[in-house]
């Protein structure tokens, strides 16, 4: 089994972990045979991405605007990161106070 530090599971998570957590995640490695990356996957909620008229929205690790594929290229998580994304410009929004 490949070793891991804490840091690596810390960036991936976004937070720092606790010890039942890290044992966890460990052993849906070991038993599962995943990457620690699927295994994180399953633990964080997806990251919600409210798209502007150019198709981009903040990503606040990041601290610049990014389309969703450049996301999923700077996401610590790869292909297992999960993304929320919802569009509409703000020329659609209608107002219903008349």
């Amino acid at each position: 089994m490949k070793r891991f530090s804490k840091k690596k599971i810390e960036e991936l998570l976004g937070y720092r972990p606790n010890r039942e957590l890290m044992i966890h995640l460990l052993k849906m490695v070991k038993e599962e045979g995943i990457t620690i990356q699927e295994a994180v996957s399953r633990q964080v909620l997806p990251k919600i991405a409210i798209l502007d008229s150019e198709g981009k929205f903040w990503d606040v690790r990041l601290n610049k605007r990014i389309t969703p594929e450049e996301w999923y290229y700077e996401n610590p998580l790869g292909k297992y990161g999960k993304l929320v994304v919802l569009k509409g410009a703000e020329n659609e929004r209608k107002s219903f106070n008349k």
